[in-house]
């Protein structure tokens, strides 16, 4: 499907890489170095054969191989990507919590209607905002970029992953809420408050465990969602991870960086749903069965 969506690109990637006033025989000879003068079905199989063999050809505007520019961004975007999700998982546990306890009170109505604010919230909008408000007004926070490691590099990661878990905090606050709310009126909350069971120990003891596992489930399934936003945030937060490069590269029509790009995303969203089936086993064997 990439492959042939990104043909629809306006604009050729040899014209733009070469200029306005490069001669037609430069523009022939560069398109037949990269095979684009191929027929789109023959350009496809020679692509496919490639990658079999892990080669995702030579980028027409990096000029490099596009492996080694995968490589060199994956770092920035898994950082991105495990902090959000630590944060966003953190911080929604504690609010469903707060929300499904206090079921109905001024804090629960608080929580469900700042969730349903930050489900509506533009990314991009939000990046900006963020920078307006704690990087230029206060000075509290770097604009962009990763840092040098260590706390520099943490003070750089706070307005890029608060962009990013805003709007799945709201996702995950809801349906934690709702899950919590079930399993305080099940059966079994019932049985271990017959016991003499406190509401604290019900809670934590049978209702925690069992709402988690939809959550988690959830969570995988955000996971292309949280990878799609990543394009933006690099963006904003000038973050060189695969999200800039995918956009830059759509900008020069590099056909081969968004294939590679594309299929790598696709990847990591079929490898993360792996890992989320196997934690929801190692949770509940009951998912198991």
């Amino acid at each position: 499907m990439s492959f042939f969506l990104i043909k629809l690109i306006p604009g050729d990637p040899v014209r733009a890489l070469l200029g306005p006033r490069a001669s037609q025989e430069s523009i022939d000879f560069y398109r037949e170095q990269l095979g684009l003068n191929e027929s789109l079905i023959t350009q496809y199989v020679i692509y496919l054969g490639r990658l079999v063999r892990g080669d995702f050809g030579e980028s027409i505007v990096f000029r490099g191989p596009v492996s080694e520019l995968i490589l060199d961004r994956t770092g920035p975007t898994l950082t991105l990507v495990i902090v959000t999700t630590l944060i966003a998982t953190a911080i929604s546990l504690v609010l469903a919590a707060i929300a499904a306890r206090r079921a109905g009170d001024w804090t629960d109505r608080s929580i469900r209607i700042s969730a349903t604010i930050g489900l509506g919230v533009p990314q991009f909008w939000l990046g900006v905002i963020l920078i307006i408000v704690f990087s230029i007004n206060f000075d509290l926070f770097p604009v962009a970029g990763l840092g040098d490691g260590g706390w520099d590099s943490l003070s750089h990661l706070v307005l890029p992953c608060t962009t990013l878990a805003i709007p799945l905090i709201a996702i995950l606050v809801r349906n934690l809420r709702a899950s919590y709310l079930e399993g305080l009126g099940s059966e079994y909350a019932v049985f271990a408050r017959s016991k003499g069971a406190s509401e604290s120990a019900v809670f934590w003891r049978h209702v925690f465990r069992n709402s988690v596992v939809p959550t988690l489930q959830l969570l995988g399934v955000n996971v292309g969602w949280l990878l799609g936003g990543t394009v933006v945030v690099e963006n904003v937060f000038a973050i060189p991870g695969l999200g800039e490069l995918l956009v830059n590269a759509i900008f020069a029509r590099d056909y081969f960086v968004i294939q590679a790009v594309t299929i790598v995303f696709a990847i990591s969203v079929v490898f993360v749903s792996l890992v989320i089936d196997v934690l929801t086993v190692l949770i509940d064997p009951r998912f198991g069965q």
